[in-house]
């Protein structure tokens, strides 16, 4: 019974898989790989960085592109969104940590203390501080105001 079940939830759901168009082409998408993607909160927004250097804002009601952001000098490696949609981070191989605003697609801040390849970006869930994580082994905490030195560095990884 439990075979027949299960067997019944797992055909409708590759059904149902199926049956939509889960892979759309976009124009102007990335040049080459995707190397980071993060989600909003609120499921509205995609943020993705690439091997091109850059990350773009994506629409998850329709698939469109709706930001690029300035690019950095290297490949785009982390990406995250802030909790209430209006700031995200990227970070780079370039060792820089760009906060944008959201409506704009412009720079607010570049915070470039690490000495190595920038390897994960969040936001706090009250979106007050930023933690950057390196490949020069230090985790980094940001006051996330107009500041552009971080208030903490965790060592030891």
């Amino acid at each position: 019974m439990k075979k027949t079940i299960l067997s019944g939830l797992l055909l409708s759901c590759c059904s149902l898989l199926f049956s939509q168009n889960l892979i759309r082409s976009k124009d102007n998408a990335h040049e080459g790989g995707v190397t980071a993607f993060n989600i909003s909160e609120d499921g509205s927004l995609i943020i993705t960085g690439g091997l091109d250097t850059k990350s773009y804002l994506w629409s998850t009601k329709n698939g469109d592109k709706l930001k690029g952001a300035l690019k950095h000098n290297d490949k785009v490696t982390a990406v995250a969104l802030s909790s209430n949609n209006k700031l995200y981070v990227t970070g780079s191989l370039d060792f820089k940590i760009r906060v944008l605003d959201i409506e704009t697609g412009t720079p607010i801040r570049i915070l470039s203390e690490h000495t190595a390849e920038i390897t994960a970006v969040a936001f706090n869930p009250i979106n007050h501080f930023i933690a950057s994580a390196a490949k020069d082994k230090f985790i980094k905490i940001w006051d996330n105001s107009k500041s552009k030195t971080s208030v903490l560095t965790l060592s030891g990884h």
